[in-house]
């Protein structure tokens, strides 16, 4: 691990033109066109999701697939011979049933990658805002199984914060929704000072090396199971973890097997360690949501996901952009545009 992060240092230290030389040494994608160099969705979707030309159903997972004509709009079927069920290269992914070209697609990510809002995205790449709504989430959503993945290790630092409860985008004319109470006028404070249940808890937790975890733990003040429901299983056991005072951190340390330092009230540096990370993520975090005017409390997971990957992921934007395209490729999604109204108006994790 030691001579690792002197390796990362050094890199660090490297010029963009250096940097692109040694990445090409290690046969890593330097620019999006090295792995983004299909001409239809088609291609893309055969080059990425099955590397080895070797098609397994999408459905069980059987590699015994056969090619079983095309459909309607002329696409590759394939019958698995195993439980029988047909799909193309498409299925299960975000690009099933789209219309548009490939490019627009990347496009988008690009658009993302800037930090652009619906109505920027959508008139960059010649869509509705609607679709570019859609779209957005469907990337998201994608890219959930990216950071569900992410494991911290050496010091690591960990803290909440909070959002107030966003009911927007849930209107009164919605047959599965009732507004639990009269709507906020944009800006307006809630109506209890400091941390109630009229906020949502967001736990948060970032390493000396830059990566991040971050989802919606609970309203108002974090439990022992609910820091574990966001945390848990997710810090390696010989990891360091800096936090302030609050209690439920040692419990949940000593669950996890985790030597824990929590700073005294109103400091926040002890030697080598301190929660200075922590609170300069927390700062970013919400100059990021800034840009937005306000997130649904219902989709929040998922722009803490998109925070995390463009601005905490190891790379810089072009090599980060590529790894979205690809990851779209082979992450499952199954959603509909209707699943988008089924969502709880605040998303909380299951808590043991």
């Amino acid at each position: 691990m030691a001579e690792a992060n002197v390796v990362f240092q050094m890199f660090k230290s490297l010029s963009d033109k250096e940097k692109e030389t040694f990445l090409r040494l290690l046969g890593m994608p330097t620019e999006l066109t090295e792995i983004i160099d299909s001409t239809d969705t088609e291609e893309f979707l055969a080059k990425h999701r099955f590397p080895n030309q070797e098609v397994c159903c999408v459905h069980c997972g059987l590699l015994d697939a056969c090619k079983c004509g095309h459909t309607k709009s002329g696409h590759q079927r394939f019958r698995c011979k195993g439980c029988g069920k047909t799909f193309t290269y498409a299925s299960r992914t975000i690009f099933n049933g789209a219309k548009k070209e490939l490019d627009m697609y990347f496009q988008y990510i690009h658009c993302m990658m800037r930090g652009m809002t619906i109505r920027d995205s959508a008139k960059e790449c010649h869509i509705t805002k609607n679709n570019s709504f859609y779209l957005r989430h469907k990337i998201l959503d994608a890219l959930q199984e990216m950071q569900d993945k992410v494991r911290l290790d050496g010091i690591v630092e960990a803290d909440e914060t909070y959002f107030p409860i966003s009911f927007k985008g849930n209107h009164s004319k919605s047959k599965t929704f009732v507004m639990p109470r009269e709507a906020h006028k944009r800006g307006e404070r809630a109506k209890k000072r400091g941390i109630s249940k009229e906020k949502v808890c967001v736990a948060c937790a970032v390493n000396r090396s830059g990566k991040s975890i971050a989802n919606i733990s609970n309203l108002g003040r974090p439990s022992v199971a609910s820091i574990s429901a966001v945390l848990g299983g997710r810090i390696s056991p010989d990891s360091v973890l800096c936090t302030d005072k609050m209690n439920s951190y040692v419990p949940f340390a000593e669950h996890e097997g985790i030597n824990v330092i929590q700073l005294k009230s109103n400091k926040r540096v002890d030697g080598m360690f301190n929660i200075q990370h922590i609170n300069n993520y927390h700062s970013q975090l919400k100059k990021f949501m800034r840009i937005f005017n306000g997130v649904s409390t219902k989709y929040l997971p998922n722009y803490l996901a998109w925070n995390n990957l463009r601005n905490y992921a190891e790379g810089d934007k072009d090599f980060k952009e590529s790894i979205w395209c690809k990851h779209n490729a082979e992450a499952v999604y199954d959603d509909s545009k209707w699943t988008y109204y089924q969502r709880p108006a605040i998303p909380l994790p299951l808590v043991a």
